[in-house]
């Protein structure tokens, strides 16, 4: 058994281990590292009061009319009174009914998995079919209803954040980039196993133990590998600066 084949076999069995650890200790290294969601674009609780939808004398254009108010940036996504190591989501998650990779003449280094898990959640306001108040559990404290319930998808009715987020329609930004759809051909493939590419492809990827900070989860690559959705530092919420495709080069051996 050559040297290659035992490194390889013990990357496998500790990428398990690794993964899992990530995915259990997120909460705890957001705090650690001090990064924080308030603020950012994913802070619904905040987006109607940011200075630049204010409208001249006062008033907030989106309030009451794009998503309920629940005045609590957390309770979008996360369960209230839910300690650290133990985050419950707090998202109705969609049908799926995605299309997703297909695997032309077996060219693909692992198998495609079907979107699950942490990747749902996202896609559960991104994939455009459920709204972004739509949660499980709204707070018991008052919250401000809304009239419409806004879904992220590029259509002109007004359930739609397209109908006011799209190219040249100032002085709203272009949110077009983060309509993704339910077809998810076109980006990167998620909830693939990283130690199966790895098997398949062991001079093509890096031991998953030095590819922080980015993530797996349960051994697979999910959107939150890339992504950090409390940080907004590296456009558009990147775990770390994609210049050069460092990002990428993160994991892949190109």
């Amino acid at each position: 058994m050559t040297t290659r084949a035992v490194s390889v076999k013990t990357i496998i069995r500790t990428v398990l281990m690794a993964g899992l650890a990530f995915a259990t200790s997120i909460s705890v290294l957001h705090a650690a590292d001090g990064l924080s969601i308030i603020g950012t674009k994913h802070d619904l609780a905040h987006l109607n009061q940011r200075p630049s939808v204010i409208a001249t004398g006062g008033g907030t254009p989106m309030e009451g009319t794009a998503y309920n108010n629940y005045l609590d940036t957390c309770v979008y996504c996360h369960v209230p009174h839910v300690t650290p190591d133990a985050t419950q989501f707090n998202r109705v998650l969609p049908q799926d009914n995605y299309a997703v990779y297909s695997n032309p003449a077996g060219t693909m280094d692992a198998t495609i998995n079907r979107p699950g898990g942490v990747s749902l959640v996202c896609l559960s306001c991104h994939d455009g079919t459920i709204a972004v108040d739509a949660v499980l559990t709204t707070p018991s404290t008052a919250w401000t209803p809304s009239t419409n319930h806004q879904t992220m998808s590029a259509g002109n009715s007004s359930s739609d954040c397209g109908s006011c987020h799209k190219p040249g329609n100032k002085p709203t930004h272009d949110a077009t980039a983060s309509y993704m759809t339910q077809d998810l051909r076109g980006d990167h493939p998620i909830s693939i196993s990283y130690s199966e590419a790895l098997l398949r492809t062991p001079d093509e990827l890096r031991d998953p133990l030095i590819i922080a900070p980015l993530r797996l989860y349960n051994d697979r690559v999910e959107c939150p590998t890339c992504h950090d959705v409390h940080n907004a530092q590296y456009v558009p919420f990147l775990r770390i600066p994609n210049a050069q495709s460092v990002l990428c080069l993160s994991c892949h051996i190109k």
